[in-house]
């Protein structure tokens, strides 16, 4: 999806944690992260990626709103066969609705197009609208992804839990014993 990318800058680096900058070959940039649980032999404990604005410097051109849905279009023009898109995509910006537009089948047996309308079963994918809302919140000033749980939920029933893990963990599904003692409850047994 990327079409390859490159470490554009490193942002920190020790034995067991790095924070890279990627550039990707389709001109967009992304924050990539791997923590380590051990480095001899490397144990990975954790990856985690996202898209991120061009870096200051990077050169990468702005482009409006008109073209970045032209961009977005063509985009989907040139995929074809298995790699095709089918879906829609909505795009607003400061109120304003950039492009919403279908594309694809959403019954190829019934050859019903997919629609602006037509509704998806999105699964595991509402971990990530999840996140992008979290990660909207951090840019507000309104969480910190360093905090404690606890720190904006008091109440929560296993308080011990809350007060040691972070919304980054809880994002980056990190400190999963700590997280499936939270959420998950062995059967009894009779």
């Amino acid at each position: 999806m990327t079409g390859g990318m490159s470490i554009y800058r490193v942002e920190k680096a020790t034995d067991t944690h790095l924070v890279a900058l990627m550039k990707e070959n389709r001109g967009a940039y992304s924050e990539s992260t791997l923590d380590l649980a051990s480095i001899n032999p490397p144990v990975i404990a954790g990856m985690l990626g996202h898209p991120i604005p061009p870096p200051e410097g990077s050169g990468t051109p702005s482009v409006n709103d008109d073209q970045l849905a032209e961009r977005v279009q063509e985009h989907v023009a040139a995929t074809n066969g298995p790699d095709a898109f089918s879906g829609a995509v909505l795009i607003a910006h400061n109120g304003k609705i950039v492009l919403d537009q279908a594309w694809g089948m959403a019954d190829e047996t019934n050859h019903i197009r997919n629609t602006v309308d037509t509704q998806f079963y999105v699964g595991s994918m509402n971990k990530m609208f999840t996140a992008v809302a979290i990660l909207q919140l951090v840019g507000q000033r309104k969480l910190a992804l360093d905090k404690p749980l606890a720190t904006y939920w008091p109440d929560y029933p296993n308080r011990d839990l809350a007060s040691r893990v972070t919304i980054r963990e809880l994002l980056n599904h990190t400190n999963a014993c700590r997280l499936r003692q939270a959420f998950w409850k062995p059967a009894r047994r009779l």
